[in-house]
């Protein structure tokens, strides 16, 4: 039920996000940020703070569905033990040297080899 004009201006906001993330980007460029806005909300949290945590979250993971581009998120930990992930987002074209950038990553921060 959406209309012709909601649906045009979306594609308009799209096709400008699309190109201000690929002009930062360039051609080898890679963006890291947060996999998540937050850590996970608590079990007992209501379903407005899971909704909030959601809408932030939809905000930093969209980029990449927006512009066309490949991201990859790597899991850590935090230092209070609690799971936290950060994303690398790489131009178009990039998904295999993207991977490959990510496993070199997580190697080195857990002490292998790369």
């Amino acid at each position: 039920e959406t209309s012709a004009e909601t649906a045009r201006a979306a594609r308009e906001k799209q096709d400008l996000v699309r190109h201000r993330v690929r002009t930062l980007l360039g051609a080898d460029g890679v963006a890291v940020i947060p996999s998540a806005s937050s850590v996970a909300p608590l079990r007992g949290a209501s379903a407005a703070e899971i909704d909030q945590v959601r809408a932030r979250t939809f905000r930093l993971t969209c980029v990449a569905g927006l512009a066309g581009l490949p991201q990859v998120s790597l899991p850590f930990t935090s230092p209070a033990g609690l799971p936290i992930g950060v994303s690398l987002l790489g131009p178009a074209g990039s998904d295999l040297a993207l991977i490959g950038l990510a496993t070199r990553i997580w190697r080195t921060l857990q002490g292998g080899a790369g």
